[in-house]
């Protein structure tokens, strides 16, 4: 079941009204606001964005009343269409956007969980941090799946604090007679790993796989076509810088994975272009032997300085003399 989010099902959780302030904001001071920027700030709404409905009252008011949480995800959206990284968002921040429209998540590990669940139609049975057990064991968990008496962890961080947190609560809420879950997601998070975490997911909860899922993974994980377009200008502009920084290095293998679900390496083999700094362009050797079909594997690779297999592989099925 493929579920198409409108834009109005969007602007029911952010009013557009809000993301214009933002970027009106950005425009003035040359940075996006943060939620104590506008809480110190003297100024009315409508200095910034005089078209918006809560123009008269001061940000302060606008921040604690109605914006709230909606800013990260807001400045996420926005910082991404300008370049800048997601990862420079506030920790905890729930930011992306879920399939029906309906949640706004944390990270991308649990949008793509809170998604699977939809794809299956048990949407409506999944409750997202509920705060039904926050009074007796002091713990929102990610997902209470409520017909299973199972609630889901979604463990992306690794600090000792957080896992003492986690597992206080686990021994409060299998007392109450639930059962806890908890995903060890950090790995493939910080490796992008979408497929081989959806992958799991199916096999922890006996569902079948879905190619669609496997193939476009990015569509499940909360972003939109504008965010897609951007991954893919950050793909086109740094594949071919050699040697790649680690920074580079990691938004590449990030982006490759949240819109094809497979990484760098994988990606230039496909493309047919060059993993290292002085390697030879496939496409060039399959150029070069097409041109020359008279030329040996062997006097192809010493013309390149490459070795014999690198050719083999590179040319199987072309024509030409082996030896």
């Amino acid at each position: 079941m493929n579920v198409l989010v409108l834009q109005e099902q969007i602007d029911r959780i952010i009013p557009e009204e809000d993301i214009e302030f933002v970027k009106a904001w950005f425009k003035k001071k040359g940075s996006f606001p943060n939620y104590r920027t506008l809480q110190q700030s003297d100024e009315k709404v409508g200095a910034t964005l005089p078209t918006h409905s809560k123009k008269d009252i001061k940000t302060r008011t606008y921040v604690d009343t109605y914006l709230g949480k909606l800013l990260n995800s807001i400045v996420a959206t926005l910082a991404a269409e300008k370049g800048v990284s997601f990862d420079k968002q506030t920790i905890g921040s729930k930011r992306y956007v879920s399939k029906d429209a309906k949640e706004l998540l944390r990270s991308e590990l649990e949008v793509l969980t809170y998604n699977v669940f939809l794809l299956e139609g048990l949407g409506n049975e999944i409750e997202v941090d509920t705060k039904k057990f926050l009074k007796t064991c002091g713990k929102i968990p990610d997902f209470l799946w409520e017909n299973k008496k199972l609630m889901i962890e979604v463990a992306g961080m690794e600090d000792k604090d957080y896992r003492k947190k986690l597992e206080d609560g686990k021994e409060c809420l299998e007392a109450l007679g639930y059962t806890v879950l908890i995903i060890e997601a950090r790995e493939f998070e910080k490796q992008s790993k979408y497929v081989k975490y959806y992958k799991k997911l199916c096999e922890l909860f006996g569902f079948n796989l879905r190619q669609d899922v496997i193939e476009e993974p990015y569509k499940y994980l909360g972003y939109t076509e504008v965010d897609r377009e951007f991954k893919q200008k950050y793909i086109d502009e740094n594949i071919n810088k050699l040697p790649l920084t680690r920074t580079t290095h990691y938004y590449l293998n990030k982006y490759i994975n949240q819109l094809y679900g497979y990484g760098i390496k994988e990606y230039k083999n496909r493309k047919q272009l060059k993993r290292f700094r002085h390697s030879i362009d496939k496409k060039e050797i399959i150029n070069f032997k097409t041109e020359n079909p008279t030329m040996s594997n062997s006097e192809i690779a010493k013309h390149f300085g490459v070795s014999k297999n690198t050719v083999q592989i590179a040319t199987v099925g072309i024509q030409g003399r082996k030896r």
